[in-house]
């Protein structure tokens, strides 16, 4: 008997179709599969101790715990030879030669609110303002 039925294909080319077509999508979820992970979604890794800003971004589970670090805008002044004083909520970049003298020079150092207060005002009275030496978190 012919593979060909009134001028279409027969039954077993249509069996074979078929079956080619099936492996095809099955490979399809497969590859669907391995691109959805489930849970997990881009946000970051890790905060900054100084300024508290988050940075390095990936695919993370969104109830993995924050690990402490400094980020590159931070890291960079602090390379300048800036001490970096930091309470819970606020954060500021000085630079003294008492500081360079005890070897605080590119540190982070954590400082009470009144020694905050105080080291904005003494910013304030010198006119500097901007976000790179003082800022709030």
């Amino acid at each position: 008997m012919s593979e060909e039925i009134n001028g279409g294909p027969g039954p077993n080319a249509l069996r074979n179709a078929m079956r080619i077509m099936g492996g095809e999508v099955r490979k399809m979820q497969k590859v669907a599969r391995k691109r959805h992970r489930e849970g997990l979604v881009k946000g970051p890794r890790s905060y900054c101790s100084v300024c508290g800003d988050v940075f390095d971004f990936a695919i993370v589970n969104p109830t993995e715990q924050l690990t402490g670090g400094i980020c590159a805008k931070c890291k960079a002044i602090l390379a300048e030879g800036f001490t970096a004083c930091i309470t819970s909520d606020a954060y500021a970049f000085i630079k003294s030669d008492y500081l360079k003298a005890n070897g605080m020079r590119g540190k982070i150092v954590p400082v009470s609110v009144e020694a905050m207060e105080k080291i904005k005002e003494q910013q304030r009275k010198n006119g500097i303002s901007d976000e790179k030496s003082s800022g709030e978190t």
